[in-house]
This record gives C-alpha cells, sequence and structure tokens, in this order.
C-alpha cells in the first residue's frame, strides 16, 4: 500500500549528522526548526527501529528529505503542511503570507528547483482552481471542516502548555487535581482562573476591579481599559464595544471565576510571564 509512496529511512550516521548541524542553525535561528529549541517537550528522543532522533530536530530532519527528494527527482516540490510557526512560515502577525524565504532560498540553492508550501485546504482549493480535480464542493467543505477542527484542538492544546508553563513559574499556586484554581477543558475551550490570568498577563492587581459579574483591568504598557462584563458576554476596550463575542466569557466552578483563556489572548498582546521570586 505504501510501496512508492514513502522515501528510506535515514541511516543513524546521517541522523546525527542533522543534529550536530541544527546546533549551529539554531544558534542564529537558521528554519525549520528553531522555534522548538525553547519547547521542553521537544528536548527527548524517539526510537524508531535501530534509529534514535532528538525531536528538537525532527523539522530539520524532514526538512534534509524533502531536498534529497528533488535532487534525486530533479523535480520543483510543494510542501503541504499544517504547521504554522515562524521557522516555516514569513508572517504577518498571526497571518501567513508565504513559505520562509530562507527555506525558498536554501532549497534553490541546494537542488537548482523550485520550492513552495500550502496549508492543507489552501492546497485542495488550488488543485480544484487550476487542475480541475473531481472534488464535490460538500467533499471540499466537509475537509475544510474537519482541519478546523484539528487547528482549533491544536491551537487549545498549545495555550494548555503555554499556561502549564507559566504556573510553574508561579511558586503560590500549584497544579494537580485537586486545586480548584487549575486551569480545565469545557467543550474543547481552556477555562482559566481569573487570578491566574492576572499572574500570566503581569498585571498589578492595584490595577484590577472585579466583582463577580465585571472585571476591569487597566494595561499601562498599552493605555489599555479592558472591561469583560461576564453577565452579559461583552467585552469593552477603551470604551469601544465588541460585538464579535459569541461563546461564553466566563465559567464558574466551585466559587471560581474562570475565564476563556482564547478570548483572553486575542484581546491582549502576548503574555508577559511573571519570573520567579528568586529571578525577580
Amino acid at each position: 500500500m505504501l510501496d512508492g509512496i514513502i522515501g528510506e529511512p535515514y541511516a543513524q550516521d546521517r541522523v546525527n549528522a542533522i543534529e550536530k548541524e541544527g546546533i549551529e542553525r539554531y544558534k542564529y535561528n537558521v528554519p525549520p526548526g528553531f522555534k522548538d529549541k525553547d519547547d521542553k517537550d521537544k528536548q527527548s528522543y524517539r526510537t524508531y527501529g535501530d534509529i534514535r532522533y532528538q525531536q528538537l530536530y525532527g523539522d530539520l530532519i524532514v526538512w534534509n528529505q524533502v531536498i534529497d527528494k528533488a535532487k534525486e527527482s530533479s523535480t520543483p516540490i510543494i510542501l503541504v503542511t499544517e504547521d504554522r510557526k515562524e521557522d516555516w512560515w514569513e508572517k504577518d502577525g498571526q497571518k501567513i503570507k508565504r513559505p520562509h524565504p530562507q527555506l525558498v532560498q536554501e532549497f534553490l540553492n541546494r537542488t537548482h528547483q523550485k520550492f513552495y508550501m500550502y496549508r492543507t485546504d489552501n492546497f485542495v482549493s488550488n488543485g480544484i482552481k487550476y487542475f480541475g480535480t473531481d472534488v464535490t464542493e460538500e467533499q471540499f467543505q466537509e475537509l475544510t471542516d474537519e482541519i478546523k477542527n484539528i487547528r482549533r484542538v491544536e491551537e487549545i492544546d498549545n495555550d494548555f502548555k503555554e499556561v502549564i508553563g507559566a504556573l510553574n513559574e508561579i511558586h503560590e499556586i500549584e497544579l494537580n487535581n485537586e486545586n480548584r484554581f487549575s486551569p480545565f477543558y469545557k467543550d474543547q475551550v481552556l477555562y482559566v482562573p481569573v487570578r491566574v490570568i492576572t499572574k500570566l498577563l503581569g498585571i498589578d492587581h492595584n490595577n484590577i476591579y472585579f466583582n463577580g459579574e465585571k472585571m476591569v483591568l487597566t494595561l499601562i504598557s498599552d493605555h489599555k481599559v479592558v472591561e469583560i462584563d461576564i453577565l452579559n458576554n461583552l467585552v469593552i476596550i477603551n470604551g469601544q464595544q465588541l460585538l464579535d463575542v459569541t461563546e461564553p466569557i466566563a465559567y464558574i466552578k466551585n466559587g471560581v471565576t474562570f475565564l476563556r483563556y482564547p478570548l483572553l489572548k486575542s484581546i491582549f498582546t502576548r503574555p508577559t510571564f511573571v519570573k520567579k521570586q528568586d529571578e525577580m
């Protein structure tokens, strides 16, 4: 079934050489893969048969395999990926613009071939548009919906890891199953206690007003006053109401008010995590 579809694995010596090269590349943020260098989950190793590799260099190993394929076949390559990190793409804020220019240039230098990347839905959409691929509108919509669901779950998982990492930096909040201040999932949404959110955002408690129905945050650095009306599901920034809030903003559990973390990420700039006490 897979005959002719997948390539041969690298020998261990080749994997070792790529990992050694990766140390130097990541030092200077050369794509792909450098965004993983601070990810604690990517420091461990995986073993397949007789081959062992560090997860940190997984993207770089794939990149070398793509380049080798282009050399062997003397053809351009289109890579379809759901990875959206800045070590694969050039981005404008959170919006993907195009493949990372350094990747396109390196590919050309090493293979003398063209290179481009698509995310799955864009690849299928362009295939239908330019090649008349036999895919019905219903099939395309099903694929698009499935991809959106997968992306949403991945984003929430990443948010959860981000929160956990920040919590580990805060000594007075312990994360365990019995702690009523622990973040939790409900309907594929991550909810985080208000007291944890304020710490994640590095907000001075003197700049917070909260009475269980409304929360007002004064973000001095951003010159923002954010009012979150929990009962009426409204978010107001500097007096201007956001009209696109359709999902529940808050959830009350064991007397503690939890807020939707993805919602907060869309309102504030990226959180500045509180440092450990001995680092301050």
